[in-house]
């Protein structure tokens, strides 16, 4: 696959699964998959994603699996990914994700891995 990550799969809200790795997908993660609330995995491994981590993807409540590895996604990470209680695995290694773990993840009470190598972080 290749182009851009559609804005109106915003629209699949009872979407539990999404596996798009290893394509050829650029651009940015569209904000408005935050309404993609039954989302318990995204793989996204692999791509030419750029740009931050959307804020608003706090609301993805049900996540459990959040792979972004091999892409060249920048910012921080978001203190509000807090609120995605769910969390279990994120993997975002080769990136270019700066600053810190935010000390808000803390409350991720089940989360088992965070994988963050090769990126800026400090």
């Amino acid at each position: 696959l290749t182009g851009t990550l559609p804005a109106s799969w915003s629209s699949f809200t009872n979407l539990v699964h999404l596996h798009l790795e290893y394509n050829q997908l650029s651009g940015t993660l569209p904000e408005s998959w935050s309404s993609l609330t039954s989302l318990g995995r995204l793989i996204l491994d692999n791509n030419d994603l750029s740009g931050p981590l959307p804020e608003s993807w706090s609301t993805l409540s049900s996540l459990v699996f959040f792979y972004t590895r091999d892409n060249m996604l920048n910012g921080t990470l978001p203190s509000s990914y807090s609120n995605m209680t769910s969390l279990k695995y994120v993997f975002m290694d080769r990136n270019e994700i700066t600053g810190q773990i935010p000390d808000s993840w803390g409350a991720l009470v089940n989360m088992e891995w965070l994988y963050f190598p090769n990126n800026k972080l400090t």
